[in-house]
């Protein structure tokens, strides 16, 4: 049996991470049902604003970015074009693409008035389709996971980076299309995700 310092530190770190994600979808579950309710009276129609904040989740948007990353790296060669713009592309569909296969197992469907209950999905009833499912959200999951990367390479902008993230789940509630604790699941999912595929990542130049 390895016991590395460096494996314990793993450890360590996937234990802290399923406390605190345990902790964080419990607190927001409990906040669902009256955000829920404000959101239905006071988040129902954002116009613009609410356009431009959904397209944070938007997964062709960050396949585009992180191209364009790879572009401005392509003169550092092999390493420049599998670093800023492979870790982004990575994280952003597999964040993604977890987050829907969880939608399946989970099976809760998205919030539907007056908010007394969660309702769940048969197995038997379109067994291999997201549609309709809430947990947890892909598109705060794909946000995040661009918003994680981010923070990890530009770590000066951090607060910029997370406030996009914030924006796109704050448009996910707002026309009741998601659960605060779906949401707050996809945030997770996407740590999850980056913490695996970028450990110890280094804040580029």
């Amino acid at each position: 049996m390895d016991t590395s310092p460096y494996k314990w530190s793993v450890w360590l770190r996937v234990a802290a991470y399923l406390a605190v994600a345990v902790t964080a979808v419990g607190i927001a579950s409990l906040a669902d049902r009256p955000v829920a309710e404000y959101s239905i009276r006071h988040l129902s129609d954002q116009g613009e604003l609410y356009n431009m904040l959904r397209m944070a989740g938007y997964l062709p948007l960050w396949i585009v970015i992180a191209i364009a990353f790879a572009m401005i790296d392509a003169p550092l060669g092999w390493r420049g074009l599998r670093s800023r713009g492979a870790l982004l592309l990575t994280s952003v569909v597999v964040s993604g693409a977890a987050a829907e296969v969880l939608k399946m197992l989970v099976r809760r469907e998205r919030p539907v008035p007056p908010f007394t209950e969660y309702v769940f999905r048969p197995w038997q009833q379109d067994t291999f389709s997201s549609s309709g499912l809430g947990w947890p959200s892909s598109h705060s999951a794909v946000a995040f996971a661009a918003v994680w990367v981010l923070c990890r390479l530009h770590p000066r902008a951090s607060l910029m980076w997370i406030l996009i993230g914030v924006g796109c789940a704050v448009s996910r509630l707002a026309r009741n299309d998601h659960f605060l604790s779906d949401v707050v699941g996809g945030a997770i999912v996407a740590y999850g995700v980056v913490m695996m595929l970028a450990p110890r990542r280094e804040p580029a130049p």
